[in-house]
């Protein structure tokens, strides 16, 4: 499950969000589903979706896109 990063963006100051997340977190944890979070793009982001147990993390925090030119 990839959780939009509309949900993500403030998520260390939004007790809200921070529930609805560990809630979704959590049901698919129990349906054997991984939780991919996007769009981290501080450290307390990232420290925040990583105690509500998210599986996977990207953005800006981490990388920034990167461009990959393929040859058919």
């Amino acid at each position: 499950m990839k959780l939009d990063m509309g949900l993500i963006k403030n998520i260390d100051q939004t007790p809200s969000a921070q529930a609805l997340v560990r809630s979704t977190i959590d049901y698919c944890h129990q349906n054997q589903l991984l939780v991919i979070a996007e769009g981290i793009e501080t450290e307390s982001e990232y420290n925040t979706v990583k105690d509500l147990g998210a599986d996977f993390v990207q953005g800006f925090f981490l990388a920034k896109p990167a461009f990959t030119l393929y040859k058919p």
